[in-house]
C-alpha cells in the first residue's frame, strides 16, 4: 500500500474529497427535503411519519455546531468519508495490490451520480449507505470471529440501519439468505436479539402512532395496481443514477460465463442482483423512487473494482467513462452553487422568495396548501411558524402529526395555493414571482380529527342496504363547531377509483344533529353506504371533511372495497 507522508494514499483521497464536499455544502442552497428533515431536527423524536429518526439527529448535531447549510450537511459529509473507507475495507486484499488500485476505486465511486448526491446532500439514504456497509463488514467478519465485539457491531449496525431507513431490512434479510450457515451459530441470534432491543424505542413510537409509517409505505403510497410506466421508470431511473456506462459494463461481466469471482465477491454479486430484482418486483405494485437502490452502490463498486483492476482494457474503459462522467458531475456541482436563471430545485424559491411572502403576510401565519416542502423552507429562511394543509389530493406527512392545532386554530392566515383555484388570487411578490394567495380570518384547523371505520367492509352490493359504523375523535384541546357560519363544515364519504389518481365519487354525510365535536371527545355515527349509487368497480373508501370553499381533508385511512 502506497504511503504519502505517513498517510495511505486512500486516506489522502478521502481527505481531499471531504474538503471538496465541505465547501460544496456551505455554498449550495438547501433543497426542499433537507428543509423538511431540518424541521424533523427541531422536533426530535423516535420516529416520523415518513422515516425513522437518524437523519433528524444528524442534522441536529451538525446544525448545533454550525447553524447554516454547512451544519445541515456536516455529518453527511463526515459519514461519506467513513463510508468510502468502509467500502474500501470490503474490497478483497488481492485486488488492492495494483499500482493504481486507489485511483480505480475513486474513479468508480465518483462516476456514480447517486453516490455524489449523497456525499453532501442530507437525506435518510446517507445513514442507509454508511450503516449498510458497516453492517456488511461486521456480518462477514462474524464468519471467522464469533466474539462479543463482532456480535455487538453486527447488532448496532443493523439497528442503525433500520433507524436510517427501512430499506436496510432488505440488506439484512439478503445477507442471511446468502450466508445460511451462520444460522447454525449462536452469534447471529444474539446479534438479532440485541438489535431488536436497540430499535425498540422506534417500534414503540410506531405503536403509539398506529404504525403510521409502515401503513404509509406499504399501503397508502401505492395505487394498488400494475402500471407499466412504474416498471419502466424504475428500470430507466436505476440505470441512470448508477451510471448507464458503468451499469452496462458490470452487467456484461456478470453474464460472461468465463468470469471468475472469489467467494467474497460471489456474495456481493448475489447481493447486487437481488437488490435490483427486489425493487423491480416491487415496481409491479407501485411507484419506485430511483434513489431506493442506493444500497446497491456498495456491492456495485466492489464488483466493478474486481473486474476492472486486473484488466488493461477495462481500465481504459474506466478512464473514458470516469473522465466524461466526473467532468459532467463537477460542472453540475459548480452550477448548483451559482445564481443561474434556471428552474432547478437549487435555484428557485430561496431566502428572498420566503422573505417576500413573510412581508406580504403582514403578521398573518403563512399556510401552504399541499406543500410540506414550502412550509419547511419558509420556517428555515424566516424563523417563523408555518404550516402545510394537506387535502385529499395530497399525501399526509409529518405536519399531520405535529401538535400545532391549538395554537393555529382560528388565527389570521395567509393561505398560499399550489394549483389555480377560483378562490385564490394571483399575487406578485417583491422577487417578481407570482403566487396564489387567499387571506382568511379564523382559519379552521381540523386535519388531526381521526375517523375510524369500525364495521369491516370489503364488498358492498348496490342492491342491498349496508350500514357502517364510524367513530370520530377530536384530539384537539378546543371544541370544533360543525355549524359555524363563515366556513361551514361538511363531512363526506369518498370513493377513490382504484388506479385513477385524484378521481373520486363522494356523498355528503348529515351532521345537522351534531352541533360540535367536544375537545378530546369521541362520537359514533351510522352511515348508509348505498344511499348514493356507486358504479361497480374497485375503490378505496375514506371519510373527509371540508370547511366552506376549502378543499376537503382526509380524516380516515383508505380502505379497499369492491362495489358490485
Amino acid at each position: 500500500m502506497v504511503v504519502i507522508d505517513g498517510l495511505k494514499k486512500i486516506d489522502v483521497f478521502i481527505i481531499g474529497a471531504t474538503l471538496v464536499n465541505l465547501v460544496q455544502s456551505f455554498f449550495t442552497p438547501i433543497i426542499q427535503d433537507e428543509a423538511y428533515y431540518w424541521m424533523f431536527s427541531n422536533h426530535l423524536d423516535w420516529g416520523y411519519f415518513d422515516h425513522p429518526p437518524i437523519v433528524a439527529f444528524l442534522i441536529k448535531l451538525g446544525y448545533f455546531i454550525s447553524p447554516n447549510t454547512l451544519g445541515i450537511r456536516l455529518l453527511t459529509v463526515l459519514f461519506n468519508a467513513v463510508l468510502i473507507k468502509t467500502i474500501w475495507l470490503l474490497i478483497p486484499n488481492e485486488n488492492k495490490s495494483h499500482k493504481y488500485t486507489e485511483l480505480i476505486f475513486f474513479g468508480i465511486l465518483f462516476s456514480i451520480p447517486l453516490f455524489t448526491v449523497f456525499s453532501f446532500i442530507s437525506t435518510p439514504d446517507v445513514g442507509l449507505l454508511l450503516f449498510s456497509s458497516l453492517y456488511l463488514v461486521a456480518f462477514l467478519r462474524l464468519e471467522s470471529k464469533e466474539n462479543f465485539r463482532t456480535i455487538l457491531l453486527v447488532a448496532i449496525s443493523a439497528a442503525l440501519l433500520i433507524y436510517s431507513k427501512y430499506h436496510g431490512g432488505v440488506i439484512i434479510v439478503l445477507s442471511i439468505l446468502f450466508k445460511p450457515h451462520l444460522l447454525k451459530t449462536r452469534g447471529i441470534y444474539i446479534a438479532g436479539l440485541l438489535s431488536l432491543v436497540f430499535v425498540f424505542p422506534h417500534f414503540y413510537w410506531q405503536y403509539q402512532n398506529d404504525f403510521i409509517t409502515f401503513d404509509y409505505h406499504l399501503f397508502q403510497r401505492t395505487d394498488g395496481g400494475f402500471k407499466f410506466k412504474n416498471v419502466l421508470n424504475y428500470t430507466l431511473g436505476t440505470v441512470g443514477i448508477l451510471n448507464p456506462a458503468l451499469f452496462i459494463l458490470l452487467v456484461i461481466q456478470l453474464i460472461k460465463k468465463k468470469t471468475k469471482l472469489s467467494e467474497e465477491n460471489l456474495f456481493f454479486k448475489r447481493l447486487f442482483i437481488s437488490i435490483l430484482l427486489f425493487f423491480f418486483m416491487y415496481s409491479f405494485r407501485g411507484k419506485i423512487e430511483a434513489h431506493w437502490v442506493a444500497i446497491a452502490i456498495t456491492p456495485m463498486v466492489i464488483l466493478l473494482h474486481a473486474f476492472i483492476v486486473n484488466s488493461k482494457k477495462r481500465i481504459k474503459n474506466l478512464k473514458y467513462i470516469g473522465g466524461v462522467t466526473i467532468t459532467l458531475i463537477l460542472v453540475a456541482r459548480i452550477a448548483i452553487t451559482l445564481p443561474l436563471p434556471i428552474k432547478s430545485e437549487f435555484h428557485s424559491e430561496k431566502k428572498a422568495f420566503y422573505t417576500a411572502i413573510s412581508k406580504l403576510a403582514k403578521g398573518r401565519i403563512v399556510m401552504y396548501a399541499n406543500s410540506y416542502q414550502r412550509a419547511s423552507k419558509h420556517t428555515y429562511y424566516t424563523g417563523e411558524t408555518s404550516f402545510s394543509i394537506n387535502n385529499i389530493y395530497y399525501r399526509k406527512n409529518q405536519y399531520d402529526l405535529w401538535n400545532y392545532g391549538d395554537s393555529l386554530h382560528n388565527k389570521k392566515v395567509l393561505f398560499i395555493g399550489r394549483f389555480p383555484d377560483k378562490f385564490f388570487k394571483k399575487q406578485q411578490i417583491h422577487t417578481g414571482e407570482n403566487i396564489l394567495v387567499k387571506e382568511i380570518d379564523n382559519f379552521p384547523l381540523f386535519g388531526k380529527i381521526k375517523v375510524k371505520i369500525l364495521t369491516p367492509i370489503s364488498e358492498i352490493s348496490n342492491k342491498e342496504k349496508k350500514t357502517v359504523e364510524i367513530s370520530i375523535h377530536n384530539p384537539y384541546s378546543h371544541d370544533i363547531n360543525l355549524q359555524r357560519k363563515d366556513l361551514p363544515y361538511a363531512m363526506y364519504v369518498f370513493y377513490e377509483v382504484l388506479g385513477k389518481k385524484d378521481t373520486f365519487i363522494n356523498f355528503r354525510l348529515k351532521t345537522k344533529n351534531i352541533p360540535r365535536l367536544d375537545a378530546k371527545s369521541t362520537i359514533q355515527l351510522t352511515l348508509d353506504c348505498v344511499k348514493h349509487q356507486v358504479p361497480k368497480g374497485k375503490y378505496r373508501v375514506f371519510v373527509g371533511m371540508r370547511a366552506g370553499y376549502l378543499v376537503p381533508q382526509r380524516l380516515s385511512d383508505k380502505i379497499p372495497i369492491t362495489i358490485n
